[in-house]
């Protein structure tokens, strides 16, 4: 029965990034590799990325962004998110602020959601935060209310399971942020949770984010996950696609793509995710690919 199944929910993050990346995305879910993507709004390729989605029926929710690129609302309403050049403060910056606004991520917010309702027909099911923006302490409150007011029920909580046993030869950096994250999402949980905003119980993929995903480690990992549980499910974050142009993909208004989503690991992540072992590991394990609102 599917009370019964252990469930999965992969999760594509990034979607609209990269053309090629964009493709990449498609074909993990063509092959039932991925659950779900999750959309950056203001990308070169957010509008094909769009088209894809509606064209092959895959489940989108919202990836929101203030970090990369360019606001979507009107630039001298959110002055506490951007620098002096009307951008975003870039991933390490924006986790130094201490001056966001609160009245100002609700604005930039909403009108990331407005667009993802004026593209797909509908409210996105699900928002979660780019390079987890949305679990920083200046944040998580703003965002918290504006999904509770917008009806939107469900995020993600980026706290990974059993990571004492996933970090293998990650820089220290990578693993200081990672550390970061968790404290700063387990305080986020409270806030959530007194907005009847949904996360999965279990969480895995901080720590397997490019060449680092192999399938020994996230085997054992998920098989860990539902030891001993008859029923239970958990969200896999993952990074796949080809790999992005340096000129034509990226953000609106900035000139070159990021070293991420141009190196090698994203397609090496869509090779793991779309491998017959994979596969077999599922069926073996009786783990079921789970919608976004299941």
């Amino acid at each position: 029965k599917f009370s019964t199944m252990k469930r999965l929910l992969i999760v594509a993050d990034d979607f609209g990034y990269g053309y090629q990346r964009n493709r990449g995305i498609v074909e993990c879910f063509l092959k039932q590799s991925i659950s779900a993507a999750s959309i950056l709004v203001n990308c070169k390729h957010s509008e094909d990325a769009v088209n894809l989605a509606l064209l092959h029926n895959i489940p989108v929710s919202l990836h929101f962004n203030i970090t990369q690129g360019k606001p979507t609302s009107d630039i001298n309403k959110v002055r506490s998110l951007v620098g002096d050049d009307d951008m975003f403060l870039g991933k390490s910056a924006s986790w130094k602020n201490t001056s966001y606004l609160q009245s100002e991520i609700k604005l930039e917010l909403s009108s990331q959601i407005n667009w993802f309702e004026r593209k797909f027909g509908r409210m996105p099911d699900r928002v979660d935060g780019h390079q987890h923006i949305h679990v920083h302490p200046m944040v998580r409150n703003a965002f918290a209310i504006t999904l509770q007011e917008r009806g939107i029920k469900h995020t993600r909580l980026p706290v990974e399971d059993i990571s004492s046993i996933l970090h293998h030869g990650m820089p220290q950096s990578r693993l200081r942020f990672h550390e970061q994250i968790q404290m700063e999402s387990k305080i986020a949980a409270l806030i959530f949770d007194q907005q009847c905003i949904k996360y999965t119980p279990h969480f895995i993929g901080l720590n397997f984010v490019g060449k680092a995903m192999n399938f020994t480690l996230l085997q054992r990992s998920l098989a860990n996950i539902y030891k001993n549980k008859r029923s239970a499910i958990c969200e896999l974050m993952c990074h796949p696609g080809y790999r992005c142009d340096k000129n034509s993909d990226g953000f609106l208004h900035e000139t070159t793509a990021d070293d991420f989503s141009c190196s090698p690991d994203r397609e090496h992540e869509l090779k793991v995710l779309t491998s017959n072992a994979m596969a077999a590991f599922y069926k073996s394990e009786n783990i079921l690919l789970n919608a976004i609102n299941d």
